[in-house]
């Protein structure tokens, strides 16, 4: 019996270490050491661009922490009115409201991808442009689920 419940025990620490680190959220397109860390890996990057990219984040950061904050405020306050059973009316307002702070973050991405992009040399806005699924991330590894036999997304999973 003891037997058994330690292997239990230790299966499940096992799983539990496992599920954490897919949880955690990897910037696959940033590099995570040296002098251009957190900025995008693209190759041939000037001091000058490597500048003006530094800058250009820290501006869109003070630019969307407000909004990424009313984002979470507005959904606490949605599961509130859920949870109090408020109108639907009231509900659908803050969707509605909900929504434009999501539209309004889009928009500012978007926006701060053109000033990045802008930045770039048409060599380097070719490997920008790329998809990010085509890029490799930290450690030269695709950051991508691998399920049973080494399979890719859903199709690697039993139902």
């Amino acid at each position: 019996m003891k037997t058994k419940l330690f292997l239990t025990t230790l299966v499940m620490a096992f799983l539990v270490s496992g599920i954490t680190g897919f949880a955690q959220d990897f910037d696959r397109d940033c590099q995570f050491d040296g002098p251009r860390k957190g900025l995008p890996a693209i190759p041939d990057l000037s001091a000058d661009q490597m500048k003006s990219m530094q800058k250009l984040r820290l501006e869109h950061q003070k630019e969307v922490l407000p909004l990424r904050t009313k984002l979470q405020s507005g959904r606490l306050d949605l599961k509130t009115l859920i949870m109090e059973e408020a109108s639907q009316k009231q509900i659908d307002r803050k969707i509605e409201e909900i929504g434009s702070f999501r539209t309004e973050l889009m928009k500012l991405k978007v926006a701060h991808r053109m000033e990045i992009r802008n930045l770039l040399t048409d060599e380097q806005k070719v490997f920008f442009d790329m998809p990010r699924k085509g890029r490799r991330g930290a450690g030269g590894r695709d950051h991508h689920f691998q399920g049973p036999r080494g399979m890719r997304g859903k199709q690697g999973l039993r139902k």
